[in-house]
């Protein structure tokens, strides 16, 4: 249950494609990513963990104190599996 006063807030892309000319990753823990767009920026923004795959996919996520999934973020250069 949230808090009263604390709302939801969410983005969903699943594999869509993305043209990005540059890429930071900045800080130590939570972490944020930001990738440079052709007329701006995708940024993302507590992420506190991050897996490379052995196939080169980079999995991103963002967990609070008690561990609710707050963001996520999926990078690669194939698309992902879509479970249905």
């Amino acid at each position: 249950m949230k808090n009263q006063g604390e709302i939801a807030i969410c983005t969903y892309v699943r594999n869509g494609v993305l043209k990005f000319r540059e890429g930071k990753i900045t800080g130590t823990g939570p972490y944020q990513v930001g990738l440079k767009l052709e007329n701006g920026w995708l940024y993302s923004q507590g992420l506190t963990d991050w897996e490379l795959m052995s196939d080169g996919k980079l999995l991103l996520g963002g967990h609070d104190q008690v561990g609710h999934l707050n963001i996520a973020l999926e990078l690669s250069f194939t698309p992902f599996e879509c479970g249905e």
